[in-house]
């Protein structure tokens, strides 16, 4: 399944993202991210 992320999103060191349980937020390295996921960057807003 393909995984689309916001381009913008590598101007920051890290992101937070859903740890799977409300209020649960898990901090990741973007570097870290686009290497797991290996995501089709995309512009989603101008």
């Amino acid at each position: 399944m393909p995984i689309y992320l916001e381009s913008t999103v590598l101007d920051y060191p890290s992101i937070y993202v859903n740890g799977g349980k409300r209020g649960f937020l898990i901090e990741v390295s973007t570097r870290d991210l686009v290497s797991a996921l290996q995501p089709i960057l995309v512009e989603m807003a101008a």
